[in-house]
């Protein structure tokens, strides 16, 4: 418990910084209805449409490239428990010939 204490204090912080600064609404306003921060132009919805789904796109990309290579990762690890757990024990056993 004593260590999520700094990450929940950090989070907050983080979470006032943004709320108080104005960040968190511009960026709400800007992916809700295309108005860019500062100035009084307007993009289009189709556009908006386009940069939404193309983001998405990136991040669900980003996701199963990643989960791709935990898999991979997790089936070479199987696969090398298993050749070791196959192994003999001893290389060469006891010769009864001395």
């Amino acid at each position: 418990m004593k260590q999520y204490i700094p990450l929940i204090l950090i989070a907050a912080v983080a979470l006032f910084a943004l709320s108080s600064s104005g960040v968190a609404s511009s960026l709400l306003i800007f992916l809700l209805l295309g108005v860019v921060p500062g100035t009084t132009y307007a993009i289009s919805p189709f556009i908006m449409l386009l940069i939404t789904m193309s983001l998405l796109w990136l991040v669900m990309l980003h996701l199963t490239s990643r989960s791709a290579a935990a898999l991979q990762t997790t089936r070479l690890f199987i696969r090398l428990t298993s050749r070791k757990q196959q192994l003999p024990r001893r290389r060469f056993g006891r010769s009864s010939a001395v």
